[in-house]
């Protein structure tokens, strides 16, 4: 995380200085399936964005974390990523939040 002070405080008559380093690093996305029953079910971490090939893969391995005999209703955001989402498996349905 990056985050910058953009006030200062100094003594009457001088003027406050601050120095911030240019480079904010790279951006991480961290993807999470949660669950009532088992709580963090699956996670990933990655360097840079997510597309939808890597969402769909991310869903598969959330759902062999999972009984594979239950019915599983897998709820997703309408993120870019996520509009053309694939079932990753049999007894497992894919649903997507309303707007």
């Amino acid at each position: 995380m990056w985050t910058a002070r953009s006030h200062g405080r100094t003594r009457i008559g001088e003027r406050a200085y601050r120095q911030v380093l240019g480079q904010r690093g790279r951006n991480v996305t961290i993807t999470m399936a949660v669950s009532p029953a088992a709580v963090l079910v699956h996670y990933t971490a990655q360097v840079g964005g997510i597309n939808a090939q890597l969402f769909n893969d991310f869903l598969g391995q959330a759902r062999r974390q999972l009984n594979l005999d239950e019915l599983v209703y897998l709820i997703y955001d309408g993120a870019p990523a996520h509009r053309n989402a694939v079932n990753p498996a049999a007894n497992t349905e894919l649903k997507m939040l309303p707007a």
